[in-house]
């Protein structure tokens, strides 16, 4: 199982990981300077999809991190408008995910991320 970590007073977070037993718990992912929440899995186990908040500049990204060495690789990095959902394909080659037209716009657009090449298309 895979979950974010913050507590006072600098409420950074830690992405941590445990087994459904309560075994082997480690922390895989800190920064002082990043906001991290675990999205999923991928489905072969060996990565999380995250959504990062950088603290200095409030931009949002979505990356990846190692389930092996907690290394975080950034696919995209978006502004201060933020996505709802977040979700990697079964295969593990793609993510979707929204993302507000305007910022405070109720409006969301989805795009697919192509996770080899970085690039994002429009869907709707």
């Amino acid at each position: 199982m895979a979950y974010g970590w913050a507590k006072p007073p600098a409420w950074n977070d830690q992405l941590r990981i445990v087994g459904f037993d309560g075994s082997n718990p480690r922390v895989l992912f800190s920064d002082k300077e990043l906001n991290l929440n675990p999205e999923e899995w991928t489905a072969d186990g060996t990565q999380i999809l995250v959504h990062v908040q950088r603290i200095a500049d409030r931009v949002n990204q979505i990356g990846l991190v190692s389930a092996e060495n907690g290394e975080l690789r950034v696919l995209v990095t978006l502004d201060r408008r933020a996505p709802f959902e977040i979700a990697v394909s079964p295969d593990g080659r793609y993510v979707v995910y929204d993302f507000p037209s305007d910022q405070g716009s109720p409006e969301h657009d989805i795009y697919l991320l192509d996770v080899a090449t970085r690039e994002a298309s429009a869907l709707v």
